[in-house]
C-alpha cells in the first residue's frame, strides 16, 4: 500500500506507465524488482480509503487490468526465470474475473475468462468448474 522510492530510480524507468487504466503502480514495482532489490515493511504505514471513484466501487473484478500487466511481464526476458510465479498469480486474476463475473450474471465474460484460465492450466479443476457454472448460468 505504501512505496518509498527514490525519484532517480523511478525516473530511470520513465515513471508510470500512463497507457494502464490501472495497476500502473504495480507495472512500475516489478519494473524496479529487475534492476532493485525490494523490502517489505512489517508495518501498516497507510489507511486505505474508498470513494466513490475508486476503483473498489467501480464494478469492476478486483484486479482488473492485472491481468494484461502480468501478461506483458511474461513476455519480458527480465522476468524469464518468474514465469511459474507469474502464471500462479494468473490463475488468481482469472479465477477471480470468474466468479466476479458470474455474481453479476456476465456469463458471456465469466465464460471468457474461465477459457483463460484453462488454457493457462488445462489439468486443473478450477476453470473448469467456472466454464460449466456460467454453462449453466450459474
Amino acid at each position: 500500500m505504501t512505496v518509498q522510492v527514490r525519484r532517480d530510480l523511478i525516473q530511470s524507468l520513465g515513471g508510470f506507465n500512463e497507457t494502464l487504466s490501472c495497476a500502473e503502480d504495480y507495472d512500475l514495482w516489478l519494473r524496479l524488482a529487475k534492476t532493485e532489490d525490494l523490502y517489505v515493511s512489517p508495518l501498516d504505514a497507510g489507511i486505505y480509503r474508498v470513494r466513490s471513484g475508486s476503483l473498489t466501487k467501480s464494478g469492476r473484478p478486483m484486479y482488473f487490468g492485472e491481468d494484461r500487466m502480468l501478461l506483458a511481464a511474461k513476455e519480458d526476458a527480465g522476468f524469464a526465470s518468474f514465469g511459474a510465479d507469474i502464471d500462479r498469480r494468473l490463475q488468481r486474476v482469472y479465477s477471480t474475473f470468474c466468479y466476479h463475473f458470474r455474481a453479476q450474471r456476465n456469463f458471456r465474460d465469466a465464460v471468457r475468462f474461465a477459457l483463460r484460465l484453462i488454457r493457462l492450466v488445462p489439468l486443473k479443476l478450477d476453470g473448469w468448474r467456472h466454464l460449466a457454472a456460467a454453462a449453466l448460468r450459474r
